[in-house]
């Protein structure tokens, strides 16, 4: 997925079905953000932001998070 098309679903606050699987992600704000189905597996999270977001039925197996916040996340039926 391009920068462009992940700004565009980061105003909309709103990530259903994406699949970042195996990608890397650097300094990325889901702040507020609500991903459903979302698949972060094998996916680099680096200094992303899930602050106050809504997390549902997305995978992060395998993922290597670093220096990533969830404060006050709603994280229900993820791997």
């Amino acid at each position: 997925m391009k920068r462009e098309e992940l700004a565009e679903l980061l105003k909309q606050k709103e990530i259903v079905g994406v699949d970042f699987s195996g990608e890397r992600l650097e300094g990325v704000d889901f702040s507020g953000c609500r991903l459903e189905r979302v698949s972060f597996k094998q996916c680099e999270l680096v200094h992303c932001r899930f602050r106050k977001s809504t997390i549902l039925w997305s995978d992060f197996r395998y993922a290597r998070i670093e220096n990533g916040t969830f404060e006050e996340a709603d994280i229900e039926f993820c791997d």
